[in-house]
């Protein structure tokens, strides 16, 4: 980019922000006005009916565990962003996409795969250079309440469940390995469920319809009930999901490269069905002694990958037939929790099986490993010529942890943390009749073995923490905290390869054994029960990875060029970083409006980082160091009783400032990080007004945009995703225990690329505009 498309990107955010700013200011003026009218009324001579009034429009208070004890969310010196149920369902959201787009320094990519998003919370992600499945793992943790359910060495082993009957949705950004150890690097998503009632019965009912502008239709369904089995004791609560996702691209035959105007061969082949179940059981026995068994099933089937094929056009794919992909989960969990008067006890045992299984087309990978032009690769390949992956993984978690509860100004926690994961992933691309035309080309040699590759990687990894965290309030107005976690980490790691791409059949048995310990310390002043100013000071890191060496085959020279040693390829050395913060929270106007302004450094110690070779196959090394400065704001305000409006921003200056380990394309110190956009804003707004005495009618819109980001260190054209404005509206009525809503999603219709492979010729786009219906119901 340019020094004059730069301050053009520049100042579109600015003037995007600046007009939010100016009607917030307006509406803060309002608020002002009002509140002091109110002020007014609720003074000595206010009645009844004033203070009713003025308590009627003010923000809802959020409670939320991101420091692993209630509180309200303006009262943690921590940045985070919360969505409560009423929240996510204003909104329409139905999925992880929906509120991240609302979230300040949250991004995902996708590679077109079921439950495949890579994270990152303010520039620290997995840096995977378009490689689908490549790159280092996760840093960003995803948390089902009380258990990570993210694997640690594979970023595609995180659950995405469906956004219905959840408590809350959290957002923690920065560091949190104190509380929440692993892959939190970044920081932590955590999705609460509601839990069971047992003192009365409740059910709920959402239904969707949506059509796809160009695409398909589809659907979601969901139920929920809650049963008392015995008055306030035992509960069962038994939600179940079913949704699909239309499809929007279409595939165009292999004879599309002799003929571009040959008819599709079938439509909106990438919709994806997703089908979930949850029982969850909450018994007490005793006043203090609770138990809480949850068990939870999801299966996603995707018919074909929702990438589309840069020389065929938008929504356009080249393909011979389907590329199925599927991620099916089985979760189990006991959470036994014990209040001993003076403490907590919390013990979370958990049982996870993802199986996750992908076909990916893989003309344009060999295209660039052998040299040869696409179409005569595509024109030659069958079903029988993809690359087909399979990935299982075994995770058991078991946390427990004792706290204080009480309100005395000394506060602690302590605990202890294992984790143990069996998985792996195992890829093959059989030669077949490809083979045969490839030798016959002179390609590949005639004596090549009948997979042009076939690898199996297997790893077992051990993790066991103990951490604590000590915090005391001096004046009842500053408190001093410190934390630490110290980890262990164990990894034995089985790979097996061999055919043409590898060069020869290989073995390799790797171990790793790491212990690293990450600190938090922060000091927080309350100079009254409205505002809260703290600064921060926390660590992360990530363990380094074994990769399959490259000894052999047409991707050594691409080593060499890059002065890597083939012999020592195998090898990823950790990385790790240090986050300072100092933030501010406000609630003003008696709590009509909420102000939370965050900056930060962070200083990114030897990077995990996918490199593109030129054989078209991707590398993980160390890319040297960086630094991100980095601001955020978020402003929720309710001016009137039939007003509310959002606004977040987050700025993102991430560069490095060394080299990496070997010589990677393009990158010098100074040049910005890859796939980190400097600026994302989102704003929303909904007023509401009366219908009649029992209904109740609504109209909202939300806005986000977000800044251009490259794929590459070099910043090319190629591996370009252009900025993007995503825009939504809701017309809907409700009734006390009824809501229907007609909605419009992406209503600008922008094209948006989420990812982009490592050739540069497929991309990742986003849903096209959608019109949709949707109802629900509480008994």
């Amino acid at each position: 980019m340019t020094l004059g498309e730069e301050k053009a990107s520049w100042m579109r955010a600015v003037k995007l922000a600046a007009r939010a700013g100016v009607c917030a200011a307006a509406i803060c003026a309002g608020m002002d006005g009002a509140y002091a009218q109110s002020a007014d009324q609720t003074g000595d001579q206010a009645d009844d009916r004033g203070d009713e009034e003025a308590d009627a429009f003010v923000l809802e208070t959020i409670m939320v565990t991101a420091t692993r004890r209630v509180q309200r969310l303006q009262d943690i010196p921590l940045s985070v962003t919360a969505f409560d149920e009423a929240t996510l369902e204003r909104l329409g959201v139905n999925t992880f996409e929906d509120f991240a787009q609302r979230t300040p320094s949250l991004l995902f990519s996708n590679d077109g795969g079921p439950s495949n998003q890579t994270l990152s919370i303010r520039g620290v992600g997995v840096l995977s250079g378009g490689q689908a499945g490549a790159g280092s793992a996760s840093t960003v943790a995803v948390y089902f309440d009380e258990t990570p359910v993210i694997a640690p060495f594979s970023r595609n082993a995180s659950i995405q469940p469906p956004v219905f009957d959840l408590n809350r949705v959290e957002v923690i950004r920065g560091p949190s390995g104190t509380l929440f150890g692993a892959s939190s690097m970044g920081g932590t998503i955590r999705y609460i469920q509601n839990k069971p009632d047992t003192r009365e019965f409740a059910a709920k009912f959402l239904a969707e319809v949506n059509t796809v502008e160009g695409g398909g239709t589809g659907y979601g369904v969901n139920a929920m009930v809650n049963i008392p089995l015995i008055q306030d004791q035992l509960a069962a609560r038994i939600v179940v999901s079913q949704r699909e996702d239309a499809g929007f691209i279409d595939r165009l035959p292999e004879t599309f490269f002799q003929d571009p105007d040959v008819e599709r061969t079938e439509e909106n082949v990438n919709s994806i069905e997703t089908t979930s179940v949850r029982l969850a059981l909450r018994w007490t026995p005793t006043e203090n002694l609770t138990v809480s068994p949850t068990f939870y099933y999801q299966d996603i089937t995707a018919n074909s990958s929702g990438t589309a094929d840069v020389v065929a056009g938008d929504f356009l794919q080249v393909r011979p037939g389907d590329e199925p992909q599927s991620a099916e989960d089985k979760y189990a969990n006991l959470l036994i929790e014990y209040d001993f008067g003076f403490a907590d006890l919390v013990s979370s045992t958990t049982y996870l099986d993802r199986h996750v299984q992908r076909t990916d087309e893989a003309g344009a990978f060999l295209s660039s490993v052998l040299s040869l032009p696409l179409p005569v690769l595509v024109a030659n390949t069958n079903e029988d010529n993809q690359n087909f992956v399979d990935s299982p993984n075994e995770v058991f978690v078991q946390e427990i942890r004792l706290q204080s509860n009480d309100e005395a100004p000394l506060q602690w926690l302590a605990g202890a943390f294992y984790f143990n994961q069996d998985g792996g992933e195992q890829q093959s691309l059989p030669a077949e009749s490809l083979g045969v035309f490839l030798k016959g080309l002179g390609a590949i040699p005639a004596a090549a073995p009948d997979f042009l590759f076939d690898e199996d990687t297997r790893t077992n990894e051990e993790r066991f923490a103990l951490f604590g965290e000590l915090s005391y309030t001096f004046w009842d107005q500053l408190e001093l905290s410190v934390g630490l976690r110290w980890t262990d980490v164990r990894r034995e790691t089985f790979s097996q390869t061999d055919g043409f791409l590898f060069g020869a059949d290989l073995t390799d048995i790797s171990e790793n054994f790491k212990d690293e310990i990450t600190p938090r310390f922060y000091a927080a002043w309350t100079p009254d029960d409205d505002h809260l100013i703290y600064a921060s000071a926390s660590r992360g890191f990530r363990v380094g990875r074994e990769q399959t060496p490259i000894t052999d085959g047409p991707c050594v020279p691409s080593l060499i060029e890059l002065g890597i040693d083939p012999n020592s390829s195998g090898r990823v050395d950790g990385d790790s970083l240090w986050n300072y913060e100092l933030g501010s929270k406000s609630s003003l106007f008696g709590n009509r409006l909420t102000a939370n302004v965050a900056a930060y450094y962070i200083d990114w110690q030897n990077i995990q980082q996918t490199v593109n070779l030129s054989c078209g196959s991707g590398f993980v090394t160390n890319a040297g160091s960086a630094t991100i400065k980095g601001a955020e704001l978020e402003l929720s305000g309710r001016p009137t009783e039939n007003l509310e409006f959002n606004l977040a921003l987050s700025y993102n200056d991430a560069e490095t400032n060394s080299e990496g380990q070997f010589d990677i394309p393009g990158q010098e110190p100074g040049d910005p990080l890859p796939e980190v956009p400097k600026w994302v804003v989102s704003a929303g707004a909904q007023y509401s007004y009366d219908i009649t005495e029992s209904a109740r009618g609504y109209v909202r819109g939300d806005v986000t945009w977000r800044n251009e980001v490259f794929q590459d260190f070099a910043r090319t054209d190629l591996f370009r995703r252009p900025d993007f404005y995503l825009g939504s509206v809701r017309l809907g009525v409700e009734f006390e225990d009824f809501d229907a809503s007609f909605f419009i999603d992406n209503i600008f219709d922008e094209y948006i690329v989420f990812s982009i492979d490592s050739t540069g010729q497929s991309t990742r786009p986003g849903r096209p505009r959608t019109f949709g219906v949707r109802v629900s119901s509480r008994f």
